[in-house]
């Protein structure tokens, strides 16, 4: 199946859309046919979002991002942050968005990766750095008070931001391979071993 990660931003002045219909729009297309890849199912629920954004008066900041097993992909709409946090180090992988999504960013990661997604209004009170901080803070549970602590908006101001944290798993390793196996600069002893690291690529939907 995979998990489905949605995070939605309005401008002031667009027509509301209730969380609801996003998350019918979205779950409906993704997991109605879970036999089909996890891009095509992902494609169709872009393609949902936009028929649904398109039908209404607004402009709309979204990102999206999907899950499973040592996939991910993801695409944004507008100035959707999203950001890969790996070996105490964050990268915005994210790009600069169109009104509707037009492509999807796909890669693998690792057992411990965090991915954390936010809209325009987090982002322009912190700043890239700070968010990317927030992303590589030791303990998920420090995330929320360091971002009560460094947030400069009015309480009247709604904001939010989307954590994904990647399970330690592990998997056999094959036979023929050597004992010890060091990958991504982390040591894993006996017959187990992380999963490697593929770089992030541009696909079209």
């Amino acid at each position: 199946y995979g998990n489905l990660y949605i995070y939605f931003e309005a401008e002031p002045g667009s027509q509301p859309i209730k969380p609801s219909t996003i998350i019918s729009a979205c779950g409906k297309a993704f997991y109605q046919k879970s036999d089909n890849p996890i891009s095509f199912r992902l494609k169709t629920s872009l393609r949902a979002l936009n028929e649904l954004t398109s039908s209404n008066s607004g402009s709309y900041h979204i990102g999206i991002i999907a899950v499973h097993n040592q996939k991910v992909l993801f695409a944004n709409t507008k100035d959707i942050k999203i950001f890969l946090a790996r070996s105490n180090k964050a990268s915005l992988i994210s790009t600069s968005g169109k009104d509707s999504f037009n492509e999807i960013t796909e890669g693998r990661i690792n057992p411990g990766d965090r991915l954390l997604m936010t809209g325009p209004t987090l982002a322009g009170s912190l700043g890239d750095k700070n968010i990317g901080n927030l992303a590589c803070l030791k303990e998920l549970s420090d995330i929320e008070p360091m971002l009560k602590r460094s947030i400069k908006l009015p309480e009247a101001i709604p904001y939010s931001l989307i954590v994904v944290e990647t399970q330690q798993n592990i998997i056999d390793k094959p036979k023929n391979e050597d004992k010890n196996v060091t990958e991504n600069k982390a040591m894993s002893n006996g017959n187990k071993k992380s999963f490697p690291v593929l770089m992030f690529g541009k696909i079209i939907s």
